[in-house]
């Protein structure tokens, strides 16, 4: 919230003293009801966070002073009371209210305070006794645009003795100050003298009769005086005895009123006026009294029908509708209205309440005004209990609705009593009218501030401009102009002070670039700088300049001496930038506010906030943009780390030795084995290899095993266990060395071990289930056996027979068998689609055994080599990352070598493990920059974490070398030996393509590693390595940094938010979660729709006290005898409440919002708590701006940076209720995908129809759709070129345009510009077909004759689609559902043809047009399928289209056999 300087100068004037600020701003008492009304409106709008009571007369306040404890009830919680000036002085008259209670009184329209007015009695009679006894006393501060009542000088003294202050104005800003204000022009009309009223000479017919009837008023018969005897007391007879010695009573005065009133209005407003006044009076009040209940016998009922006696005889009627016989003053009204030039926005000012209802009426059906004037009323509203409302005023119940139509512009002319002289908020206005003249000085200062707007103007109509009363007024318009050109003047005086000072004043320059500034550009700039540092709505971030005198007192701006100025800018930059002083005094304030600025530009320059352009830094400055990223980049190949293991063999190098144990997946231990290597062995988490659907292999390694130069076993297997698994394929070179040796500790193996025994069937008996036999006819093929068949079996029980199989001796043994699989041994489970659908046939294969020999030697040590490829994939991982961390991330401290493997790996390399995980943490952590303004936080966040910069990062740093990239697999995999490594090593130049984004992705993923390696202390040192350009302050250090200064607490909450909602999402959980669930589900947390939903429901609780009294009986309006009910309620107040502004416009939106979130509220629990999917569109139609969550971040960036503790901000947000959505979210498998990501999913991958990606064009579909394009063009053309669209059904048009829409709802995703443009030409075309069937040439359209009953096309279609689908997602529903439906849609058209028997030409080829283009689309696909050999018939498509091109059958032949010969196109009838 920004205040203007001129209003800050005030706030610190009221802090040294009681002053009164001579313009209109906020209060809390206020002079009328009206006022209290709008003051407490804007103060309950602009500070929601505490409770605000309005108290007025109405209330009964009277009353509440009966029973102990209703003041205390009344002000528990309430923070502000706005009421009235009359109920703050009762109540601290009568000690209900303990003035020092009260810390603050605002006085508005301060100006009232004089003579008895409450105010001044309470000041008199209470301020001033208590604190001449040193009692606390409240603070006040008086509010008035007019400190004087009249013209003496005098009153002002007077007003500041009464409320013990000094009347101060604005003197330093009163450039600031007069820029929000406009002079009006003053004219004067003459309207002539008004005479005195001579006895019946002024009367109308109307009004002559209502004096006969108020004269022949019987006193005895009037209820009063019949009540009085009744009563026959004392004090009724002395009330008897007055009121017959004045023959004075209620009705009496009412009638005496009625017909003085009326004769008012006939000399001031016209003779017509006084008869609609009088006839309008009694209309209304005969309307009411009728509806009386005449059970309720009260004094006040029986006065009301007694009047409506007397009315009866008068014998209203209503007066002309057009006004006539109008006195000179409303002729001279009429006049200025009708002259006034622009569009006019006024006000009229009169005195009487009941002049507001005539004039207003008069104006509103006047011919001269009722046609550009929309014309209100305005009067008090004020009510005192026990008090009749006087029905001679004409009051309405909607003067506030004609109010609030004047804010809006709904009207533009407000007919007014004085109460919108002062305080009520209306807008500028251009045109003010006093029909009677101003009171005194006061209303006339008030009256003529209300004609603000340019160019407007103040009428004052006056009986002759030569009598001194109106003279007076325009004497005062004249010093009131005099004193205007006297500031004018003395504005051109300090002009010329401020040019004649010497400005030998020093520049900044930057001589790098040559940029400078010199005194005269600083405040400009500054200005500029200051408006780049937030774009944030609401929010004014101008500085401010505070001049004072040497010593830094105020000083005036007309006062001749040295003075200093002081710069304040906004609160986001360092305190030491915040304010700044001018380094010389000036005698000029001009000068002195230009030196400020000029001080507080080169701070900001020196801080490294200007940059070398001597402009404010923008994020480019901050860092430089990196090249446009491309979705490749070349960079270098893998670092391979076998050329160094080779070498190391090659040196005889020690050897590092560690076991690896090889289990089933249900934990059995099948083999154990060393694995050596001439470099220390990285240790490995154990991983998993999927041999198949079924079963997989758990490879894990003993840490504490590296027995570097220990020899536990000598040998080496390695050679041995490959020919096991690829001897068959081919030859394995027993004579070379594997870089990796595995040396087997439960057996010694050999290659004598493969098919080393002869098989039968005792032995099968025995190692059948436990070891592979071997095919000796086809290079010892490996086989798992399966049974012992003493003979050949029938070919029907195989499932795939060899060649010869039939041929094959039937007598001799057979074993069936199954194949060793080619691969095996994957990282990650095989896709369930690809499950082999089991045979039927009990053998998979068989062979005969004769050609079979058996293993001597367990399957498990087959089993680990063909692992072997898998196992050295694992190793070269982690041997890659040692490298890594050994070589580049050292100074990280990380220590966990498996973390930076999976910080490498890319999920395209299908390893054990991917980045994808613990990039997502990296990628919060990265939030965590905090050095520049608010302005530069939010874009260079954004380009610190693009992946532009990442990559560019990456590279540089050198990872692009020891990013896991390349995908694992068996095909054609065969070793690399150690020998052809030192004889031939790769190139170290060798290049790759990689993506720019997995680049990115690693920098952000190793972030993340050192995070959980060490916290933010070793992520911020990971981040100083990949992006040195930056300070990276320890956590610790930052928040030392924004503790002292002003914090950008919203940007700090979004990383610190980011952070606590993704740990536990990583760590926390049951089970982890893919890396696609964790970006879902933060999306779904850290919204900024669900965030200010949370922070609405986000409450605490106050107690608040409804006050209401009653009245026991109806005869009884006293206070002493009404009932005072207290009720208390819990009042929830949102942390959103909370947010401090100055906005108007804010406050509306969050009204509005409030009122959304109250109706939508229960839908949105029940879907959070209880909802199977995640509420986007309810959250959506919240519509909450953006400052609802930024409130809440707010709140958590200052709670850390205030405690320093990620557990308090974690606290915070679990009692925000976001940690519990989460838990919802995950345990109930919310579905948490936004719709339109969505939509645009199923449209991606084949939930949309956007084949044509995908589908190579042939000329079958081209012509087609080319045709079918014609169609629509020769309809058109038919249409518009005859201007009629007879023999055309509109039904059918309908259908086609169904067809269109429920097709192509795919649009946004369509990729093919192929398709995209044809898809908008068909929608749109076929709108456009619609609109001139049904608007243009709408009478020419066959209704009669197009009746065809396509309800039922539409449920064929329907049912189709719901039975048929390709799928059922909405797309292909939608998809089907046209396609059925575009079969058919020519059967209302073809009917209409059937009914007619012929058509026009051109509407035969719109049809044969229309019929060719699916016809041309059964020979696409028989193209399709014979050319595209991944293309699918579609089942749905073919049999629609042919049924199609059916129906067009008739016609077909009919057109050729016709039309094409020239011939009228006629069907049989």
């Amino acid at each position: 919230m920004t205040a203007r300087a001129y209003q800050v100068e005030m706030l610190e004037e009221s802090l040294k003293q009681n002053i009164i600020v001579a313009l209109q701003i906020a209060w809390f008492l206020a002079p009328t009801v009206s006022l209290a009304d709008q003051q407490f409106e804007a103060i309950r709008a602009q500070i929601p966070a505490v409770q605000s009571k309005l108290i007025r007369g109405s209330d009964n306040v009277d009353a509440w002073s009966t029973k102990p404890g209703v003041w205390d009830a009344v002000l528990d919680n309430t923070r502000i009371v706005v009421s009235t000036y009359q109920i703050l002085f009762d109540a601290v008259s009568h000690a209900l209210v303990p003035l020092p209670a009260i810390g603050l009184i605002v006085i508005d329209e301060a100006h009232n305070c004089v003579g008895k007015n409450a105010v001044k009695r309470l000041m008199a009679e209470h301020y001033v006794p208590s604190k001449a006894k040193g009692r606390p006393v409240p603070h006040i501060l008086g509010l008035t645009a007019s400190p004087l009542m009249r013209s003496n000088l005098d009153d002002l003294e007077s007003l500041e003795h009464a409320l013990d202050a000094v009347c101060k104005t604005p003197s330093r800003h009163r450039d600031e100050l007069m820029a929000q204000v406009n002079r009006p022009e003053m004219k004067t009309i003459s309207c002539g003298h008004i005479p005195e009223p001579e006895g019946a000479a002024h009367r109308t017919p109307t009004m002559t009769r209502l004096k006969t009837v108020y004269d022949e008023l019987d006193l005895k018969q009037d209820p009063y005086v019949k009540k009085l005897l009744a009563d026959n007391t004392p004090r009724s007879r002395e009330r008897l005895t007055k009121a017959f010695r004045y023959q004075e009573t209620y009705c009496r005065s009412q009638m005496e009123s009625f017909f003085r009133r009326a004769g008012e209005i006939c000399l001031h407003i016209g003779p017509w006026a006084a008869e609609w006044y009088i006839y309008t009076v009694v209309s209304i009040f005969l309307k009411d009294t009728g509806t009386l209940n005449l059970e309720n016998d009260s004094l006040a009922d029986q006065e009301r029908r007694y009047l409506a006696d007397a009315f009866l005889k008068l014998d209203v009627r209503p007066p002309p509708a057009i006004p006539t016989n109008l006195s000179p003053k409303v002729q001279a009204l009429l006049n200025a209205l009708e002259s006034h030039e622009g569009h006019p926005l006024g006000i009229i000012f009169v005195k009487e309440r009941a002049t507001v209802a005539v004039l207003s009426h008069i104006l509103f059906v006047h011919p001269k005004t009722a046609s550009r004037y929309r014309v209100g009323s305005m009067v008090g509203t004020s009510k005192t209990p026990g008090r009749r409302q006087d029905f001679l005023d004409l009051s309405q119940k909607d003067y506030l609705l004609s109010l609030q139509a004047f804010r809006k512009g709904t009207t533009n002319l407000l007919v007014a009593t004085s109460v919108l002289e002062e305080g009520i908020d209306v807008p500028a206005c251009n045109l003010v009218i006093c029909f009677d003249k101003p009171d005194n000085l006061k209303s006339f200062i008030q009256r003529r501030g209300r004609a603000r707007m340019s160019e407007s103007q103040l009428y004052l109509l006056v009986e002759d401009e030569s009598d001194a009363s109106s003279s007076g007024w325009q004497n005062l318009e004249q010093e009131m102009k005099r004193k205007y050109e006297d500031d004018m003047r003395e504005n051109e005086r300090l002009e010329k002070i401020e040019d004649c000072e010497d400005l030998d004043y020093p520049v900044l320059r930057v001589e790098e670039t040559g940029a400078q500034i010199n005194i005269q550009d600083a405040k400009q700039h500054l200005e500029h700088f200051c408006a780049t540092l937030s774009t944030r709505k609401f929010v004014d971030w101008s500085p401010f300049y505070v001049v004072h005198d040497l010593e830094g007192r105020p000083i005036d701006a007309h006062q001749a001496a040295l003075r200093k100025a002081t710069v304040h800018l906004p609160v986001s930059l360092a305190p030491e930038l915040r304010c700044v002083e001018s380094l010389y005094a000036w005698s000029s304030e001009a000068n002195a506010c230009k030196d400020a600025a000029f001080q507080a530009y080169a701070k900001l320059y020196e801080a490294g906030l200007v940059n070398r352009n001597l402009l404010p830094i923008k994020e480019t400055d901050l860092l430089k943009d990196p090249e446009t990223r491309a979705g490749l980049a070349v960079v270098r190949e893998q670092f391979n780390p076998w050329p160094l293991v080779a070498r190391a063999w090659g040196a005889g190098a020690a050897t590092s030795r560690r076991k690896v144990t090889i289990s089933r997946h249900d934990g059995l231990v099948c083999a154990q084995f060393e694995l050596v290597l001439p470099v220390s062995v990285p240790y490995m988490e154990p991983f998993t290899l999927y041999w198949d659907h079924t079963s997989s292999w758990v490879v894990s390694m003993d840490p504490d095993t590296d027995m570097s130069g220990e020899v536990v076993k000598d040998g080496n297997h390695t050679s041995t266990l490959l020919a096991l698994a690829f001897g068959h394929r081919w030859q394995v070179d027993m004579e070379k060395q594997y870089p990796v040796r595995f040396v087997c500790l439960d057996q010694d193996i050999s290659l004598a071990d493969i098919g080393a025994k002869e098989i039968s069937a005792e032995l099968m008996g025995v190692v059948g289930s436990t070891h592979l036999i071997r095919d000796t006819a086809n290079v010892n093929h490996p086989h798992f056996c399966l049974s012992w068949l003493p003979t050949k079996p029938s070919v029907d029980l195989v499932g795939k027979a060899d060649l010869g199989f039939d041929e094959a001796p039937e007598d001799t043994p057979y074993v069936a068998v199954k194949n060793w699989p080619k691969k095996a041994g994957f990282f990650r489970p095989l896709d369930p689609n690809t499950t082999p659908i089991p045979s039927s046939k009990p053998y998979p294969k068989v062979l005969p055994a004769s050609q079979l020999r058996v293993d001597n030697i367990p399957a498990v040590y087959t089993h680990v080599g063909l692992l072997i490829p898998a196992i050295t994939h694992a190793l070269e991982a982690h041997l890659v990352a040692r490298d890594l961390l050994e070589s580049r991330l050292e100074q990280t401290g990380i220590t966990d070598l498996s973390l930076v493997v999976t910080a490498i790996s890319a999920s395209a390399a299908r390893g054990p493990t991917d980045y994808e995980r613990i990039e997502f943490l990296g990628d919060s952590i990265l939030k965590f920059y905090l050095k520049y303004p608010e302005g530069c936080l939010s874009p260079l966040k954004d380009k610190i974490v693009s992946n532009s910069r990442l990559f560019k990062a990456a590279v540089d740093f050198g990872l692009d070398r020891y990013i896991v990239h390349k995908a694992y697999t068996l095909h054609k995999w065969r070793p690399t030996y150690v020998e052809d490594l030192l004889e031939n090593p790769p190139s170290v130049t060798e290049t790759r393509k990689l993506s720019t984004k997995i680049l990115a992705d690693v920098v952000e993923a190793l972030i993340g590693t050192a995070f959980i390696s060490g916290g933010i202390p070793k992520a911020l040192s990971c981040m100083s390595l990949f992006l040195p350009e930056f300070d990276w302050f320890s956590i610790e250090k930052g928040r030392e940094l924004l503790y002292n200064e002003a914090p950008a607490d919203e940007f700090l909450g979004d990383a610190i938010l980011d952070y606590v909602v993704v740990t536990p999402l990583r760590h926390h959980l049951p089970a982890p979660l893919p890396n696609s669930s964790l970006h879902l589900l933060r999306t779904a947390l850290v919204n900024a729709d669900i965030l200010a939903f949370l922070v609405m429901e986000w409450t605490t609780t106050q107690t608040a006290t409804d006050i209401s009294t009653t009245n026991p009986s109806p005869n009884t309006t006293t206070a002493a005898a009404a009932e005072v009910h207290l009720t208390s309620r819990p009042v929830p107040v949102p942390l959103s409440s909370f947010l401090r502004h100055a906005s108007p416009e804010l406050a509306a939106l969050q009204h509005a919002t409030a009122l959304r979130h109250a109706r939508l509220r229960p839908a949105l629990l029940d879907a959070l708590r209880r909802g199977a999917s995640y509420p986007w569109t309810l959250l959506g139609r919240l519509q909450a701006q953006k400052v609802y969550s930024d409130v809440f971040e707010s709140v958590l960036g200052a709670v850390w940076v205030d405690s320093g503790s990620l557990a308090a901000c974690e606290a915070v947000v679990e009692r925000a209720g976001v940690l519990a959505l989460m838990r919802r979210l995950v345990d109930g498998r919310v579905w948490c995908l936004h719709p339109k990501e969505e939509l645009g999913r199923l449209a991606g991958a084949g939930g949309g129809r956007d084949k044509s990606f995908k589908m190579p064009l042939n000329l079958f579909r081209v012509a087609g759709d080319f045709s079918h394009l014609a169609s629509i063009f020769i309809l058109l053309h038919k249409i518009v070129q005859l201007k009629s669209c007879s023999g055309i059904s509109f039904k059918s048009q309908v259908l086609y345009l169904i067809v269109y829409v429920t097709r192509y709802l795919d649009l946004p995703w369509t990729h093919s510009p192929y398709n995209f443009i044809f898809k908008v030409l068909f929608i749109s075309s076929q709108l456009y077909t619609i609109y001139l069937m049904a608007k243009a040439y709408k009478p020419t359209n066959d209704a009669n004759l197009d009746t065809f009953r396509v309800e039922y096309l539409l449920g064929f279609a329907g049912v189709l689609a719901l039975l048929f689908p390709a799928k059922y997602t909405l797309l292909e529903v939608c998809w089907a559902f046209s396609i059925w439906l575009e079969s058919v849609a020519i059967l209302p058209q073809l009917f209409m043809l059937q009914r007619t028997g012929e058509a026009e030409a051109i509407t035969a080829h719109y049809l044969f047009a229309l019929g060719t283009y699916r016809a041309l689309y059964i020979p696409n696909w028989i193209y399709r399928y014979a050319t595209e050999p991944t293309h699918k018939i579609d089942t749905i498509a073919v049999v629609a289209g042919v049924l199609q091109t059916v129906l067009y059958s008739d016609f077909f032949w009919i057109y050729y056999t016709k039309v094409m010969k020239g011939e009228k196109f006629k069907l049989p009838v």
